[in-house]
This record gives C-alpha cells, sequence and structure tokens, in this order.
C-alpha cells in the first residue's frame, strides 16, 4: 500500500515539473513574440520618427485655442445675475407700490363716500322721494346739497355723485348732462338693482382714467329698500404722480447699482484673468519644453485658488528642471552602460553555437536514458500492482479471520446463555413441580370437605323433611316451625348443588394438574437432550477456534513476507525514480541551456535596442531647455 502512495506522488511529481518546462517554454515564446512586435513599432518609429509628434503639437494646438475667454465667462456670470435682479426687484417694486397705491386710493374714496352717506343719515326720517322728482332725507333735500359734497369734494380731490330713479340727483359738477355722461346711470342702475357697491382702480370718467368707488344706500332700518347709490371718483394720474416720482428714483438707484456693480465684476474679473493668464503662459512654456519661467510675486502671493495653482505649477516646474537634470545625467549613464553591453553581447554571441552543439548531445543522451528508466519502473508497477492485490486479498482474509472470531465468541457467549436458561428452566419447573403437588394436596382437601358438606346437606335435608311433617302433625301452631324448616331445606338443597359444584372443578383441577406434571416430564427429557447438544456445539467451536488461531498465524506471516517484497519494489523503484530524474534533470538542463542561448540570442538584439532607445532619450532629453 505504501509503494502504491509513493509511485502516484513521484507520477504528480513528475506531471507538475512537465507543466513548469511547459510553462516556461510558453513564457519564452510569449517573449519571442514581444520582441517581435518590439522590432515591428521600431520599424515603424524609424519610418516616420516624428509622427507621435506631431500628434502631440496638434493636440496642444487644440487646447491652445480657446473659444472664449475666461475673462468673459467671469463677467457674464457676475454681471447678467445682477441685471437679472435689478429688473425683477424694480418689477416687484412698481408692482407692490401700483397696488398698495390703488388699495389706499379705494380706501380713500371709500372713506368719503361713507363720510357723505353719514352726514346724510344725520338727518332725522326716511327717504322720500319728491312731487319734481327730487329726493329728501326727512326734512333734508338730498338734491340742495351740492355745497356739502364739494365741501368734501374739494377737501379730497375727489368728485360726489348720487343717483337715484335713474338720475343723478346732485353731484360736484356743474352740468347735470356731464354729470350723467360722467357715470353711466346703466352701471348704477346694475349696482343698485344687485344691492351691491362698485369699485375700480381704472374706470373711464370723461374721458379720464379714474378710480371710482359705489356704496349702496338703503332705508333706513332696512337691508332690501335701496334708495339709490352714492359714488366717488379720483383722477388716476394726479394719484399716481407721487408713486411714479418714488418709482423713477428706485428705478435710476438700481441702474447704478448695477453700474456699480458691473464696475466691481470687471475690476475681480480683470485680477483673476490677468493671474490664469499669467500661469496659462507658464503652462504653454512648460508644454513646449520651456522651463526658464518667470512667477511674479502678486501671482504668488494670491490667497485664492489662483495662487494655490500658481504656487503648485512653481514647485511642479522647479522639480521637473531638478528631476531633468539628473535623468540627463542618467541618460549619459545608460549610453556608456548600453554601448558596454553591445560589445559584451557580441563576445557572448559567438560562443552560442558552441553550446547549442553540446546541448544536442546531452539531450539525445537525457532521452536514452529516459526511455531505458522508463520500461524499468512500468515492469516495477505491475510487480508492485500485483504485491498489492496479494496484499489486499490477505487482508480480506485476515478480515473474515477476524469475523470468524468475533463470531465464535458470540457462540460461546450464546452457549453459555443456554446453559443459564436451561438451568433456569429446570429451577423452574421444579419449582413448578412442587407448587403443583402442593395444589393437589389441597384440592384433595377441598374434595374431602365438599364431601363433608354434600353429607351435612343431605342429613339437614333429612331434619327439615322430619320438622315439616312434625309440624303438619302439629297443626295450626307448627306452621310458623314448618316454614322455617322448608328454608333449611331449601338451604340444605343449595349447600348440595355448591358442594357438587365444588367437587366438579376440584376433579378438572385435578385432571390439569396430573397433565401438567406429564408435559413437564417431557420438558425434562428435550431440556437434557439440549444439554447434550449444547456440550457437543461449544466442543466443536473450540475446535474452530483452534483451527483460526492457527490459519491467523499463517495469515500474519503471509503480510509479513508480503510487506518485506513491498519494501523491496519501493526500494527498486525509488532507484528507477532517481533515473528517470536524472534523465529529466539533464534533459531539463538541455532545455535551460537552450533556453539562456535563446536569452543570449534576445540580449544581444535588446542591446542594440538599449542603445538605440538611450540615443532617442537623450535627443528627448535635449528639447527641455534649462
Amino acid at each position: 500500500m505504501g509503494a502504491k502512495i509513493k509511485k502516484e506522488t513521484r507520477v504528480d511529481k513528475k506531471n507538475l515539473e512537465k507543466k513548469n518546462i511547459n510553462d516556461k517554454k510558453i513564457s519564452i515564446k510569449e517573449k519571442n513574440s514581444k520582441s517581435d512586435k518590439g522590432k515591428n513599432k521600431n520599424i515603424d518609429m524609424k519610418k516616420n520618427p516624428n509622427k507621435k509628434i506631431i500628434t502631440n503639437n496638434k493636440n496642444s494646438n487644440s487646447k491652445m485655442k480657446s473659444k472664449r475667454s475666461v475673462r468673459t465667462i467671469i463677467l457674464a456670470v457676475a454681471i447678467v445675475p445682477v441685471v437679472v435682479l435689478g429688473i425683477i426687484v424694480a418689477l416687484l417694486f412698481s408692482t407692490t407700490l401700483s397696488r398698495s397705491t390703488d388699495r389706499d386710493v379705494l380706501n380713500n374714496i371709500q372713506g368719503s363716500a361713507l363720510t357723505v352717506l353719514t352726514a346724510y343719515n344725520q338727518n332725522p326720517g326716511d327717504y322720500i322721494s319728491g312731487a319734481d322728482g327730487g329726493l329728501w332725507k326727512g326734512n333734508f333735500n338730498i338734491g340742495g346739497s351740492t355745497e356739502l359734497i364739494k365741501s368734501i369734494g374739494e377737501a379730497s380731490g375727489i368728485d360726489i355723485f348720487f343717483y337715484s330713479n335713474d338720475a343723478c340727483i346732485v353731484s360736484t359738477m356743474e352740468d347735470v348732462a356731464e354729470t350723467n355722461m360722467a357715470f353711466p346711470k346703466d352701471i348704477a342702475k346694475a349696482a343698485i338693482e344687485g344691492k351691491y357697491d362698485f369699485s375700480s382702480t381704472n374706470y373711464n370718467v370723461n374721458g379720464v382714467p379714474s378710480y371710482v368707488y359705489g356704496i349702496t344706500v338703503f332705508q333706513e332700518r332696512s337691508d332690501e329698500d335701496v334708495i339709490g347709490m352714492i359714488v366717488v371718483s379720483a383722477d388716476v394720474q394726479s394719484r399716481k404722480a407721487s408713486m411714479n416720482n418714488v418709482i423713477s428714483i428706485t428705478g435710476i438707484s438700481v441702474v447704478c447699482l448695477v453700474i456699480a456693480s458691473i464696475v466691481l465684476a470687471v475690476i475681480i474679473a480683470s485680477r483673476f484673468t490677468s493671474a490664469i493668464k499669467a500661469g496659462v503662459n507658464n503652462i504653454e512654456k512648460v508644454a513646449t519644453g520651456e522651463l526658464k519661467v518667470n512667477f511674479t510675486n502678486d501671482v504668488l502671493k494670491r490667497q485664492d485658488e489662483l495662487g494655490v495653482m500658481n504656487n503648485s505649477l512653481f514647485v511642479l516646474v522647479r522639480e521637473l528642471r531638478t528631476m531633468i537634470k539628473k535623468s540627463i545625467e542618467e541618460v549619459d549613464g545608460l549610453q556608456d552602460s548600453a554601448q558596454h553591453l553591445d560589445d559584451t553581447a557580441q563576445k557572448t554571441k559567438e560562443s552560442i553555437d558552441t553550446v547549442n552543439k553540446v546541448v544536442g548531445v546531452m539531450t539525445e543522451t537525457a532521452e536514452v536514458q529516459y526511455k531505458t528508466s522508463n520500461k524499468v519502473s512500468k515492469n516495477i508497477v505491475v510487480l508492485n500492482e500485483m504485491l498489492n492485490a496479494t496484499y489486499e486479498e490477505i487482508v480480506k482474509l485476515n478480515n473474515i479471520k477476524n469475523g470468524m472470531q468475533l463470531e465464535g465468541s458470540n457462540v460461546k457467549n450464546i452457549v453459555e446463555e443456554l446453559l443459564y436458561i436451561n438451568e433456569t428452566l429446570n429451577n423452574v419447573i421444579l419449582a413448578l413441580n412442587q407448587q403443583i403437588e402442593k395444589t393437589n394436596v389441597s384440592a384433595n382437601q377441598i374434595r374431602r370437605f365438599a364431601e363433608q358438606i354434600s353429607s351435612f346437606a343431605d342429613e339437614t335435608e333429612l331434619l327439615s323433611i322430619n320438622a315439616s311433617i312434625e309440624a303438619v302433625r302439629v297443626g295450626e301452631q307448627g306452621k310458623g316451625f314448618g316454614i322455617v324448616a322448608n328454608q333449611i331445606k331449601q338451604l340444605a338443597d343449595q349447600s348440595a348443588l355448591v358442594s357438587k359444584s365444588i367437587a366438579d372443578e376440584i376433579k378438572y383441577l385435578l385432571r390439569g394438574s396430573n397433565k401438567t406434571m406429564r408435559n413437564m416430564e417431557e420438558v425434562n427429557e428435550v431440556i437434557g437432550r439440549m444439554n447434550n447438544s449444547i456440550d457437543v456445539t461449544e466442543e466443536i467451536f473450540k475446535n474452530i477456534n483452534g483451527g483460526i488461531d492457527v490459519m491467523s498465524g499463517n495469515v500474519e506471516h503471509i503480510k509479513e513476507k508480503i510487506k518485506v517484497m513491498g519494501e523491496t519494489s519501493e526500494e527498486i523503484i525509488e532507484v528507477v525514480d532517481e533515473l528517470k530524474d536524472a534523465a529529466n534533470k539533464n534533459k531539463q538542463t538541455a532545455s535551460d541551456t537552450s533556453q539562456v542561448t535563446d536569452c543570449m540570442t534576445d540580449l544581444f538584439y535588446e542591446a542594440s535596442e538599449i542603445k538605440k532607445v538611450s540615443q532617442k532619450l537623450s535627443d528627448t532629453m535635449n528639447v527641455f531647455k534649462l
């Protein structure tokens, strides 16, 4: 078994070594393919060496030509929101002021209308239409109140009208026709009939835009009886003159603020763009290889992001100059090393052919050695497999022997258990016989007692019959005694029946006991025969166990011999494996040597390429102006 496991381990090791060899060959092929790609790339660079540089110049030119300047963007971002915000503020202010003025004027003329109505309502009495078409409030003539409403209108700069019955009763205007034209009667009529107040912020009164408010006049102590309407109007233009002045002043202020913001934005944008322009100019110089750039103190001392950017660019240029100086020095050393490497590669190339011949001879010898070792290894493997098969059969035989020993032990235990059961059964049968004998004795006693009871019952029945005869002979006085005698007779009959039943059961019990005694005797005979058979079986298994012990010794002896043969085959396999390993190592050495020669060839090519690259790198470094 051990030889089989070791063989599989060696096979895995051999496969792993083969896999490593194949991986190395693949890596060499990949390296050669990469070298070929490098050669093709270098050939392309030789054909068109300025191709990459031209592309970079195109990209740099496209980046330098911007469609719009940063200054324009900053000004647009700063000015446009300010202008839009100023316009929005002016519109909101003018709209709010206009609405506030409209609301205040309507409130004022509404108050004037209420004042006129209050003045009329101070007169006691109801509103009454006169015979001449006029209107009276008690004793007060509404149509004659021109002076009253003029005084109120002149104080507030408004016109007042009182409409009733589709006609203007009184107004601050002199001409009634003009009054009727000033405020259409149909509107007043509609408002009166609808019993609602009328208001407007832009109503045309005699061609003049006016504020108008009409308040409905009701009869006293009534909300349904409409008398007419008091209408008050005010000129819009005169009322909004002051508001327009405020709006004009506000607009001028907003324009001035916007202009100031624009000027401030231009100044800030100029400062930003000057710093950005300085940074862009320096970046353009660095992009073209010019590292002699100047940074002004104003730009470097800025505390904003532009200052951070220019400081970072300053540090970058300084570090680039240091790095490029070191790179130029290293490129010079690289050129010397590349020349030395090229000379060494030339010398090494001359020895490669000789090494290749020696490698060919080593490879052929290793192949022959490997084939011979492989044949021997296969024969040893077959022998080892046969030993393993024999060992497995011996193991199976040993397992069978162990099973037989285990079964023999189990049979011994079973025999001992059967002996114990037979002994226990004998004791039980003996005890049962004793109990049956006791039962028979008790049954015989009970039978005798039953016979005595039957005898007593016969005597009692005879006595009861005699008592009945005596009772009959005595007559009426012995009647009760006759009844008792009859009862005694019945008891005697019942006792006779019971004693008969007991006697029958005792007879049945005695028959069963006798039958049981006979069965017990038969069981004793069977147990005796079983004891004899158990003794014979025990003797047979003793003989079997002796044979198993002898066979066990033989099996162990065979196992030891097979183990020695397995160890010998293992030693032979180890020797053969060592021969195969030596052959593989020789093949690997030849392969490695071939790889070394290939690497030396690649090294020769790479040395020439390094020399070319170092020259190109030197030319590239010369682009930078320190």
